[in-house]
């Protein structure tokens, strides 16, 4: 009790301005153009990023810029809503880390965000900028979405999405590999839609989630430990490819499983241990010659 009131009395409030140009600190860039730095004073409530500052564009949200440090005592009182001006192109590493804003607004000029930016333990919602190319490790991690994501021509880092809610996620052929951890804990996540020119997915990219079919194009033979642990409502799977490569548990602790399949397979890779503590109705290996099932694994008749 003692400490929480001593922390009450040592918080700063908000500042008083409404204009952002005075409640904020800018650097001038070597291109001519302006980053933010951070507050110049107390934290806004509602901070606004603008797009310019004496009369010069502004196109990147420096490093750390607005992280909060959690700490007993000075610290500042969380921002509660985040605004972006168009115009504004970069969001660097951990720059709202910790700031605990529950919503944040995006411009469609932002093409790069960085590592850890938004990673906090609240629960918070954003659009999803249109012209997106980079997307850092863990950039989006505890976000609510909309009900579908489209994902096309982004580079994706590491848990990138990791605890986020959206319930649909379409990959575009873009992409070839899945990164590790990409979707882990989105425990709404129903559908995935992955190209066909898929070959790989990283270790736990859905684990935990709530996917309910799964089908797999004929050049995805790769999966990683832990792929789809844990998805408790997965009832059917379909393979397509010649060749499979599992690892452990990628389809581990699932019991609602009612059907696998396997077409034109003619060589499968640790599949005991791929649905370890799994349960299934039936397995069907369509044109598939000169193989049975012994103790889940699959061998050479």
């Amino acid at each position: 009790m003692l400490l929480f009131l001593l922390n009450s009395c040592f918080r700063r409030g908000y500042t008083k301005s409404e204009n952002p140009n005075e409640y904020l600190t800018f650097e001038l860039l070597d291109n001519g153009t302006y980053t933010v730095t951070g507050f110049s004073g107390y934290p806004a409530k509602n901070l606004v990023i603008p797009s310019t500052y004496k009369g010069v564009m502004v196109t990147e949200i420096a490093e750390e810029a607005f992280e909060n440090q959690p700490g007993l005592f000075l610290r500042p009182k969380d921002i509660e809503t985040v605004t972006i001006q168009d115009g504004i192109k970069i969001i660097n590493s951990r720059a709202f880390r910790f700031c605990g804003a529950t919503k944040y607004t995006l411009p469609n000029s932002i093409e790069v965000i960085g590592d850890d930016v938004f990673n906090d333990h609240v629960e918070r919602k954003i659009n999803f900028p249109n012209n997106l190319k980079k997307v850092g490790e863990y950039a989006f991690a505890g976000f609510t979405f909309q009900d579908e994501l489209y994902l096309d021509g982004i580079e994706l880092g590491i848990g990138a999405f990791y605890d986020t809610r959206v319930k649909k996620v379409t990959f575009s052929d873009y992409y070839t590999e899945i990164p590790d951890y990409l979707f882990a804990s989105s425990k709404i996540l129903e559908e995935v839609v992955l190209p066909d020119t898929c070959t790989k997915i990283g270790n736990e990219a859905f684990s935990s989630c709530n996917l309910k079919n799964l089908k797999f194009g004929s050049m995805l033979s790769e999966f990683g430990n832990r792929a789809f642990v844990n998805n408790s409502n997965l009832e059917t799977i379909e393979f397509n490819a010649e060749k499979l490569y599992f690892n452990s548990f990628t389809f581990g602790n699932i019991s609602s499983l009612k059907e696998i399949s396997f077409n034109n397979t003619n060589y499968i890779e640790n599949l005991g241990e791929a649905f370890c503590n799994s349960k299934f109705n039936n397995i069907h290996f369509n044109n598939v010659t000169n193989y049975y099932l012994d103790h889940g694994a699959v061998c050479l008749d």
